[in-house]
């Protein structure tokens, strides 16, 4: 077992692969968004994860979690190592990311927008539940929502190419409001479940000066 110190990617090109299952979660009472403590709970999700596995895990096999944050997020990778044929360095089998909003610092509030992001097998997203319930003494949310965040940014770039094409400003100083984005999901007892996601106006518009 070992704990992964760094990736190659960053934290937004890991937001960017793949789908997430996206979840309401209530405030985690014992998160806290520092160096150390998010190392203690990185290796605490890979002692849950071993001991939860029901296959016997062979020597040449593992698990490693590795963990990054920045002011309103934290974001837990986690690998299976297998050292096969070839010198397989190992297999990513999914992530999961908390989100805080800036200026909560880890205070639990009743009124914080608080999401989990899940990605991986069903598996391994059960698990991942498992311990962030266990871990933080939160609740997760039953219900949750799919996403391939690669939709969601090109939505909303083509959102702003509307938007610029109709107010004629699109590359003026002009103060916009942050697009908000609302994802619904209308479940078989007709209940829906939502959640909204705001973008910055200016990260979208300095992506688009990017790429032009």
């Amino acid at each position: 077992m070992s704990i992964v110190g760094k990736e190659n990617k960053t934290m937004n090109q890991l937001l960017m692969e793949g789908e997430w299952n996206i979840y309401y979660v209530s405030a985690l009472y014992k998160f806290q968004q520092d160096r150390e403590a998010l190392t203690t709970d990185a290796m605490d999700l890979v002692v849950f994860l071993r001991t939860a596995d029901d296959r016997d895990l062979k020597p040449h096999q593992g698990v490693s979690v590795s963990v990054r944050s920045n002011d309103d997020m934290a974001v837990f990778s986690i690998q299976e190592q297998v050292a096969g044929t070839g010198g397989a360095s190992g297999q990513l089998v999914g992530a999961f990311v908390y989100y805080t909003p800036q200026g909560h610092e880890g205070v639990p509030s009743l009124c914080a927008p608080q999401l989990l992001l899940l990605q991986g097998n069903e598996s391994l997203v059960k698990k991942v539940c498992g311990w962030v319930q266990h871990r933080y003494q939160c609740v997760v949310a039953l219900q949750s929502l799919r996403i391939r965040s690669i939709c969601m940014e090109q939505f909303a770039q083509s959102l702003f190419l509307h938007i610029a094409t109709e107010s004629g400003d699109g590359h003026s100083n002009a103060v916009h409001a942050p697009l908000k984005l609302t994802l619904r999901r209308e479940g078989d007892v007709k209940v829906v479940r939502s959640i909204t996601i705001s973008i910055p106006f200016h990260d979208i518009l300095a992506k688009h000066e990017l790429e032009r």
